[in-house]
């Protein structure tokens, strides 16, 4: 799925991307409120300066992800991989990191 499609589908109201294939996808800036992600795999994406507030990206691959300045509040990330991922800036208020890989390689308990 490229990022086209991805963003007319959730403007016509579908918040559900289950393991989705969005590898590189460019989404600067977009609104993504409430999406899930759950299991998507969103590695060498663009996210710089999107909202994804209490978006779900539990399991999801987000390996090499820039994710500068992006709104992550209240979103839930649990078992992410997160590794090597650009999170410079990017808000994460009450965001649920449990068993997430971070950046450095380390597992937040």
């Amino acid at each position: 799925m490229d990022a086209n499609e991805l963003l007319k589908r959730y403007e016509n109201g579908e918040t559900k991307f289950l393991e989705a294939n969005l590898n590189g996808v460019n989404l600067f800036g977009a609104d993504l409120i409430d999406i899930t992600l759950n299991k998507a795999d969103l590695s060498n994406a663009i996210l710089i300066f999107s909202y994804l507030n209490r978006g779900i990206l539990n399991k999801a691959n987000l390996v090499c992800t820039k994710l500068n300045g992006a709104n992550l509040n209240q979103a839930s990330l649990i078992d992410a991989n997160l590794h090597d991922a650009n999170l410079h800036g990017a808000t994460l208020q009450g965001a649920d990191l449990r068993g997430a890989v971070m950046p450095d390689g380390t597992i937040n308990d």
